[in-house]
């Protein structure tokens, strides 16, 4: 009997070369943004989150786009290279444009007298803060609503 042999295909693919890309997201007053999210544009299962100062270290290949986002802010567009990456992301108009407080007196006093007992509600990024006057502390108001 005679073997048969046939040669085995060959394939050319050029290889994936990653690199680790490393960087800081910060805000437009140099703040570091925690918890910010940096995905490949072309798998969005492909990411990572920076860390509580704001830094990031994910490995990808080289030349790839990678998407920076975090609510409230605009998404950046970077190219994945092995220099270290400083992403300033500034505020988006359509976020700021979409909070609305409203305050109201539940004292029955009229406003002129009552300036340090207003409690305002501010939301920012997802965190709600309620400031007021050290003076009111016993008197908060019953109503705050925020559309």
């Amino acid at each position: 009997m005679e073997a048969c042999y046939r040669e085995a295909p060959t394939y050319t693919t050029e290889p994936v070369y990653n690199v680790e890309v490393q960087g800081i997201v910060m805000d437009e007053q140099n703040n570091p943004l925690p918890g910010a999210n940096i995905y490949l544009q072309s798998d969005s299962t492909t990411g990572t989150a920076t860390n509580f100062d704001g830094e990031f270290s994910i490995s990808v290949p080289e030349g790839e786009t990678l998407i920076v986002s975090f609510m409230g802010y605009n998404s950046q567009k970077i190219v994945a290279t092995k220099s270290y990456q400083r992403i300033i992301m500034t505020m988006s108009a359509d976020y700021l444009d979409a909070v609305e407080i409203v305050a109201t007196n539940t004292n029955n006093q009229p406003v002129e007298e009552k300036k340090s007992y207003w409690w305002i509600l501010a939301l920012f990024a997802g965190a709600a803060i309620v400031l007021g006057s050290t003076e009111s502390e016993e008197k908060q108001p019953t109503k705050v609503t925020v559309n």
